[in-house]
């Protein structure tokens, strides 16, 4: 045997990794990955956009436009930017356009900014390069086109004519309809008839358009804010308005008809009604010409309207009221509608209108008058309230705000013990309640003597006040009231619903105790035993 130790074996070393190829791999990864965002993030929408406006033909700047000019034949629309100075007639601004040819007229805003935004937005399908035909070839393509000189200067080749703010002028000619397809060809000034494009052919209705659809169809700009004189001659009679510290008042031809309060709400929608007013079509362009008596012959006038503006500046006179007068023509035959024209002081035309701008302004006294027991302001104005009447006693019920709080005066109960939202709900259904029905005053139910009075003032001091008694009819189920400061001798019929919130007892703002329920008396020894 052998002396000799057997050597321990040393453990063999983990081999050692090569990281140069995960990083190299992930280094082309992220690479590549970052790539693939540019192009899908920066490049892909650059070059689309590039392709895009490419393909847009009209290149509109941002400098804007000052004039806009379509020709077809012989016919010629030119629109002149009304915003030129501040360089603001750019597709998708809300821009404002006279026309200047064929006549000088305000222009449709909307339609001439709707053109620049077709202008800008329109894309070639296709374009075709002229460029290597010789001059004889190119001369007979542009002919089979419908772009040639002759037909450019004839008009028969529609024309697009823009001017930009900074005077650069640009044509742009439509040609005739593309034999294959739905197009149209167009050429244009700057690329010499070297190349064609192909729009669609869509885009020529814009050329087809008459001179209504270009001219501006509001009858007057009013801003309904500055109003405040009113006249409407109606079917009803006559009626004025005056406006004094944003609360009309009205006033009738008719006696005992004077002093009512107007109602806000109904006279803006009128004057609302009035200024939206758009003319259906232009039968006559001169008021006092032969043309307009022709079309005003055998009519009837139906409205006269007269409104008066505030003055710019204080101290200034005031402007000239504008004056609107409608004619009613009955139909031709049985059946046939009527029509219905129009003239205005400030302008020269007939207009025709459509047949239910007569209904929105033929408005008489009880459309306007104010068919609220209280107007909004009077509610939030009322600082003491009294009631009195037989069921009351012979003192009356008093409420005052003060410090913004209601109560009774003189005050009788503790101050948690006031029930406020009983105040509120007399206001809410004074001022929320429209009246029913305007009645005479020899046709109204008795019982008026022995109603409840209602007087409401706007301070202590018995300043502006209003004043109404109530009382129900013999059945029960109806309420009436009577305007105690008004000379008319009318009653009105009211929501019954008012009623519940009128006080019958002078208790009537006291809040109801709770009930307490009464405590079992304790039990004697005896009674406890026997329970046990």
């Amino acid at each position: 045997m052998s002396n000799e130790t057997p050597q321990k074996q040393r453990p063999s070393q983990a081999p050692v990794p090569d990281w140069k190829k995960p990083l190299g791999l992930a280094f082309a990864l992220t690479v590549l990955g970052g790539s693939a965002i540019w192009y899908e993030t920066k490049y892909r929408p650059q070059k689309e956009d590039a392709e895009q406006g490419e393909k847009k033909i009209f290149q509109l700047k941002e400098t804007g436009l000052s004039q806009v000019k379509l020709r077809r034949g012989a016919l010629a629309w030119t629109f002149k930017c009304l915003d030129d100075a501040k360089k603001l007639c750019k597709p998708g601004d809300q821009s404002k356009w006279q026309m200047i040819e064929p006549s000088q007229l305000k222009a449709d805003d909307s339609n001439v900014n709707s053109l620049l935004s077709a202008l800008k937005n329109v894309q070639s399908q296709e374009s075709i390069n002229l460029e290597k035909q010789t001059a004889e070839k190119k001369k007979q393509l542009l002919g089979e086109y419908g772009l040639s000189e002759e037909d450019k200067k004839t008009g028969v080749a529609r024309e697009i004519e823009l001017t930009d703010a900074e005077g650069k002028v640009r044509s742009f000619w439509l040609g005739a309809a593309h034999p294959i397809g739905d197009g149209i060809f167009t050429t244009t000034s700057t690329t010499s008839d070297n190349t064609v494009f192909v729009l669609p052919s869509h885009f020529k209705t814009h050329f087809e358009r008459d001179l209504r659809y270009w001219r501006n169809k509001k009858l007057m700009a009013l801003s309904t804010g500055d109003i405040t004189h009113i006249e409407v001659q109606g079917t009803s009679g006559k009626l004025v308005g005056d406006r004094n510290q944003g609360q009309w008042s009205l006033n009738s031809v008719t006696p005992g008809n004077g002093g009512l309060a107007g109602d806000g709400e109904s006279i803006d929608a009128l004057l609302s009604g009035l200024a939206n007013l758009t003319a259906k079509e232009f039968p006559a362009e001169q008021k006092a010409s032969p043309e307009a008596n022709k079309v005003l012959q055998g009519t009837k006038k139906v409205i006269v309207l007269q409104v008066q503006s505030k003055s710019e500046k204080e101290g200034e006179p005031a402007k000239s009221p504008l004056i609107l007068e409608l004619y009613e023509k009955a139909g031709a035959k049985k059946g046939e509608p009527s029509k219905l024209f129009a003239t205005l002081s400030s302008s020269d035309p007939v207009y025709e209108l459509d047949a239910g701008a007569k209904k929105r302004l033929d408005k008489g006294l009880s459309d306007l008058r104010l068919s609220k027991l209280l107007s909004s302001l009077e509610r939030y104005a009322t600082k003491r309230i009294e009631f009195s009447g037989k069921t009351l006693g012979e003192k009356p019920l008093v409420v005052v705000s003060k410090d913004g709080k209601w109560q009774t005066e003189p005050r009788t109960e503790p101050e948690d013990s006031f029930n406020a939202d009983q105040v509120q709900k007399v206001l809410d259904r004074l001022s929320g309640s429209r009246i029913q029905e305007f009645i005479d005053s020899k046709k109204a139910p008795s019982g008026e003597k022995t109603g409840l009075k209602v007087t409401l003032l706007q301070d202590e001091a018995g300043g502006k006040k209003r004043e109404f008694i109530f009382w129900k009819s013999a059945d029960g189920k109806s309420l009436f009231a009577r305007d105690l400061a008004s000379s008319r001798p009318e009653v009105f019929k009211v929501d019954p619903a008012i009623d519940q919130a009128l006080p019958s007892e002078r208790a009537f703002f006291v809040k109801a105790k709770p009930e307490v329920k009464p405590t079992t008396a304790s039990s004697t020894p005896e009674e406890k035993e026997h329970k046990h």
